[in-house]
């Protein structure tokens, strides 16, 4: 979008590190070394209202919807719009999350120390990437 200098860098420098996550994961032997799968909706900008009643919809719509394929774990309403992170498919769960709800990005999630969810700091970890911020 005009007016915002980081998102471009940020979007290539997002899909790099989602193409890079993916053939890592692929390459990988050991499975707790295997990359994070991030997803980023074409058009994404850092510039969304966080308590749009549209985005309160989306998100109540995606919060722990479940398919055979994938599980939405966390979600969040931010500045990217709404966020998902999933367990299962990454890819296919962006698929149905971008364009049958509306979601911005998707991630694997990532499970902390002793397996506690650390969802909320995932999720600022990921837009602050996109967006271009330190």
């Amino acid at each position: 979008m005009a007016g915002h200098p980081h998102l471009p860098r940020s979007m290539v420098l997002l899909a790099a590190v989602a193409i890079g996550s993916l053939a890592l994961g692929a390459c990988s032997d050991d499975g707790d070394d295997a990359g994070e799968a991030v997803y980023v909706a074409q058009g994404t900008t850092c510039d969304q209202e966080l308590n749009s009643p549209e985005a309160q919809t989306i998100n109540e719509d995606v919060g722990g919807l479940q398919t055979p394929d994938f599980t939405v774990r966390f979600s969040q309403t931010t500045k990217l719009g709404n966020v998902a992170l999933v367990s299962g498919d990454t890819e296919k769960a962006f698929r149905v999350l971008s364009e049958d709800y509306g979601v911005a990005l998707v991630a694997e999630l990532e499970e902390g120390e002793a397996g506690t969810i650390v969802g909320f700091e995932q999720i600022r970890d990921l837009v602050a990437d996109v967006c271009g911020e330190d």
